[in-house]
């Protein structure tokens, strides 16, 4: 990085705080002062391996956004098929859809090394929102682009899980002495 656009960001994001929040798809649009401002509200939490950010079914309110580390998120019923996790680390961020809506928890999300999460509550972000519509209004745009793109993948994965499911199976060849048992009289 050369030292002018070193000295453009400084002066954008003097304090580093926004820069957690760069890259991260849902924060794309807002101005590094406007970063700053959700960092602000922000809370950092540290997790240890195998303990469970959140479980399925539990009411959580929070965005998390992994600074550092590696989270599975897994989902007790498909898509993905149950048992398979899905694995997200830096820059990425999980348990979205809690910023507008209030249902239990659809997966669970365990951390598989020791991790450092921001997170965002549901007042935190209203309070936010109330505060700077501008950037309640870019967040909740980018939330809704992340939350239809999730659905088309989901719904991809179900018509691929419906079509296998109503393919025709083959069927199985029962071996010749088997039917000879079942020709007239039953005997072999």
């Amino acid at each position: 990085m050369g030292i002018g656009a070193w000295l453009k960001k400084q002066s954008n994001d003097p304090d580093g705080k926004g820069a957690a929040l760069e890259g991260i798809p849902i924060f794309e649009s807002l101005s590094g002062r406007e970063r700053r401002k959700v960092r602000q509200a922000m809370r950092l939490r540290v997790c240890s391996p195998e303990a469970p950010v959140f479980r399925e079914g539990d009411q959580d309110d929070h965005l998390y956004v992994i600074q550092e580390g590696c989270v599975e998120v897994l989902r007790g019923a498909a898509p993905p098929p149950p048992g398979v996790p899905v694995r997200l680390g830096p820059g990425e961020f999980f348990g979205e859809t809690a910023l507008i809506d209030d249902a239990p928890r659809t997966a669970s999300a365990v951390p598989v090394e020791a991790t450092r999460l921001l997170s965002l509550s549901r007042s935190d972000f209203r309070a936010l929102c109330e505060a700077h519509p501008r950037i309640g209004i870019q967040i909740v745009i980018h939330l809704s682009l992340v939350i239809a793109e999730r659905m088309r993948e989901t719904n991809r994965l179900l018509k691929e899980t419906q079509a296998h499911r109503s393919q025709p199976q083959e069927a199985e060849v029962p071996e010749e002495s088997e039917i000879l048992r079942h020709k007239a009289g039953g005997r072999v």
